[in-house]
């Protein structure tokens, strides 16, 4: 996720980020973030206790709720 946004302008809204967040997990997992349940990225399986495994509704109901607080309030 940091790679995908790392040059994107800080977004003006709390929709906007949202918007943003939201495509960007989209195109990096494939799917959804709509979606139940978790998926296997072999991209990300380096061992370790996830082992590739993505959870969307993590994602959608924890995660990026708190990347959006700390993106909105990020100076721009």
């Amino acid at each position: 996720m940091r790679a995908a946004l790392g040059e994107a302008p800080v977004p003006d809204n709390r929709d906007d980020g949202l918007a943003m967040l939201t495509t960007a997990w989209e195109a990096l997992a494939g799917l959804p973030l709509s979606s139940s349940g978790t998926i296997k990225l072999s991209r990300l399986d380096h061992g370790g206790m996830s082992r590739g495994l993505v959870s969307a509704p993590f994602w959608r109901d924890v995660a990026i709720p708190l990347l959006l607080d700390r993106l909105i309030n990020l100076p721009h």
